[in-house]
């Protein structure tokens, strides 16, 4: 568009004032294509976390049976904020809290928040399943909070937790 960056800005520069109006409408265009490539993958990113999402829950549902896979679980956080998992997987009184994460930095904060304010694995079964892999930082991360795992462990890593949990009691 014969626009430029700079850190964080798009920028034409005009030569004359006859040529702002060429230069506006290069920012203009530039702006314009660079939202509509943002918006593109971020509605990509939430048609597959949602896809995934509904994946991940026919997986639990087949493994624990469907009223022991309440979706939309809430939890209050230390700081009194409810907090919502994608699901929550009941046994014996216990329950892990599940969730999923796309390796994107909104994905990642939002599952860490949650997952941190309301004691992870500490005081639940805390379990992130992924599809792609994630950055090795953002898998640091979360792991503070969660057991991440692919979709293919994700049940045995549940039934796992719940012998440890059950069996300490």
């Amino acid at each position: 568009y014969g626009a430029d960056t700079d850190d964080h800005r798009i920028f034409a520069r005009a030569l004359s004032p006859a040529w702002l109006p060429n230069a506006v409408m290069s920012v203009a265009n530039a702006s314009a294509s660079a939202a509509t490539a943002l918006v593109t993958g971020t509605t990509d990113d939430r048609v597959e976390d949602r896809e995934f999402r509904e994946k991940t829950y026919l997986t639990l549902r087949d493994a624990f049976k469907e009223e022991n896979v309440p979706r939309r679980v809430r939890r209050r956080g230390r700081t009194g904020k409810l907090h919502r998992f994608a699901f929550g997987v009941t046994h014996k009184g216990a329950i892990a809290l599940v969730d999923t994460v796309v390796p994107n930095a909104i994905s990642v904060a939002a599952r860490f928040t949650s997952f941190s304010a309301v004691g992870g694995r500490k005081e639940y079964g805390a379990f992130l399943a992924y599809k792609r892999l994630l950055a090795n930082e953002d898998s640091a991360l979360l792991a503070e909070v969660a057991d991440v795992v692919p979709l293919e462990a994700l049940v045995a890593s549940i039934e796992r937790e719940f012998r440890v949990r059950t069996s300490a009691h």
